[in-house]
């Protein structure tokens, strides 16, 4: 696939992306549009099948640079700086910021997200409203998947970068030297091409541009799920596989997670497999 890498004048691309181990489970583009003062956010999700493999497993088998350069090709956008955290070095940017705020339009339970404060064992629950969030705390609400969906989770995950983005800038107006210590701090953590002087470059530049949670790639507009095979026998694998989709879907009552054959691996791709139509998508959403 021979994909043409866009570099648009007054609008700046970024990745932001998290992992847990040699799993990445956040892949989000930022993107800083200079004539309107905005930054909007795209998530990818991480089951995009792409060139042989889904998207997330591309830094797991072949490190950073072929992951954001499979991305690039992938989306057709020139991506100019990345960061990818680790999700013990996300709670402590949080707390070494005090922690953040959030606004949740709805609950967010999950009865299968064991947690354990001050020694109490529960389970995860936000209530409906605004919350004042730890580290921990904000880590369960990005990562927290299993009663909702990836989808939900990439929605939730935009509004803690909103929330970040609003509390750095709290941070930077009150207090600069610590802001400039705690951006060297984090830096440290991440796995990133940005340089202490490019982070604070970016932050004076685009402290008051306003985030926009533009989209989240989904089965709602652009994508439709499918499955690929894995085993040694393609073959078999892939009829026991296909013929199992098909009933699920014929009674109606196929949805993510359903119990399928081992080989079956769910998997996302462009409606039609029209990558042109998903590129142009993308691109709308900035």
């Amino acid at each position: 696939m021979n994909t043409k890498i866009l570099s648009q004048t007054g609008r700046h691309t970024f990745l932001i992306a998290g992992k847990h181990g040699s799993l990445v489970d956040t892949i989000m583009l930022a993107q800083a549009n200079e004539s309107t003062g905005t930054i909007s956010l795209v998530s990818i999700p991480r089951d995009l099948f792409f060139n042989g493999r889904k998207i997330n497993s591309f830094y797991m088998h072949y490190g950073l640079k072929e992951f954001v350069r499979k991305l690039e090709e992938l989306t057709g956008l020139k991506i100019e700086a990345y960061a990818l955290v680790d999700m013990y070095a996300f709670i402590d940017l949080v707390d070494q910021l005090g922690g953040i705020d959030i606004h949740l339009d709805q609950a967010v339970i999950d009865p299968t997200y064991k947690t354990v404060d001050d020694g109490v064992e529960g389970t995860m629950y936000f209530a409906e409203g605004d919350h004042h969030l730890n580290g921990v705390q904000a880590l369960r609400l990005a990562r927290s998947r299993h009663t909702s969906s990836d989808f939900a989770r990439s929605a939730r995950q935009q509004k803690i970068i909103r929330s970040l983005q609003n509390r750095i800038k709290e941070v930077g107006v009150s207090n600069p030297s610590l802001l400039a210590n705690l951006i060297k701090i984090a830096l440290s953590k991440l796995e990133t091409n940005v340089s202490l002087q490019d982070a604070l470059s970016y932050y004076l530049k685009y402290k008051d541009f306003g985030i926009a949670e533009k989209a989240v790639l989904s089965t709602a507009n652009i994508l439709e799920y499918n499955y690929q095979v894995v085993g040694i026998d393609e073959e078999i694998f892939d009829k026991e596989c296909q013929t199992k989709i098909a009933q699920l879907r014929e009674a109606g009552v196929y949805q993510a997670g359903s119990k399928l054959p081992t080989a079956c691996s769910y998997v996302l791709l462009p409606k039609d497999n029209d990558w042109d139509a998903f590129r142009s998508y993308l691109r709308g959403r900035f």
